[in-house]
């Protein structure tokens, strides 16, 4: 497993060398093996240098490791303030680099767009080296937030034996809750948390006494007749 992980690192760091010379910069190796960054970028232009930490990432792993592994301790370490520069992020799903500073260690940047109300970092801000980044919203795409829960369906797949929506809404009108809550082993509240998912009206408090009266006084009145 960790070969694997060694094996990938080098496809990102190979990637990450080609992307860096094709933006114009001069790529050196660190002196040091132990050195917590894989590369150096030479800005000949300004004579800047950036270190940079390189990592690998997917469409389900779109988080930004703050450790890195110690092949020798054979444990993970946390990257000490400022160790590196910035992150040089490869999602091989989409061909993508992305180049985050430091301090975006431990946070999630997107190459989809994920369903969500919150805020998030989006790919984009990030295809050079970036130290500042504004959050995006659904509605910077055109989209609105869609909750994946489904009320009718997690009614449905609950361990307890339920009517459909159809008959529990017929029930609710010929029977009183808790003749209802009787015949399928729960409680009143129960009944009225699935009428209320699954957006049924139940008979108002008092129906069923209403009712009761009203057949009373019909029974009354044919035997004094």
């Amino acid at each position: 497993m960790r070969y694997e992980t060694f094996v990938k690192g080098d496809i990102a760091v190979s990637k990450v060398m080609v992307d860096l010379q094709e933006k114009g910069y001069r790529v050196l190796l660190p002196f040091s093996e132990q050195s917590s960054y894989d590369l150096v970028a030479h800005d000949e232009t300004n004579n800047k240098f950036f270190r940079i930490q390189v990592k690998m990432l997917g469409e389900k792993r779109t988080g930004l490791k703050n450790h890195s592994w110690d092949p020798f301790h054979e444990k993970s370490v946390k990257y000490i303030v400022n160790s590196f520069d910035y992150y040089a992020a490869y999602y091989p799903e989409k061909n993508i680099i992305i180049y985050p500073a430091f301090k975006f260690g431990g946070k999630n940047i997107n190459i989809t767009v994920p369903n969500t109300g919150r805020a998030f970092y989006w790919y984009e801000d990030f295809l050079k080296f970036t130290d500042e980044a504004v959050k995006k919203t659904l509605k910077d795409f055109g989209l609105k937030y869609k909750p994946k829960r489904d009320a009718e369906k997690d009614y449905l797949k609950r361990k307890v034996l339920h009517p459909s929506k159809e008959e529990l809404e017929k029930l609710v009108w010929e029977k009183p809750t808790t003749v209802i809550a009787k015949q399928f082993g729960v409680s009143d509240n129960a009944i009225s948390k699935w009428c209320k998912n699954l957006g049924i009206k139940k008979p108002s408090r008092g129906y069923w006494r209403k009712l009761e009266c009203a057949k009373e006084k019909i029974i009354a009145t044919t035997l004094t007749l």
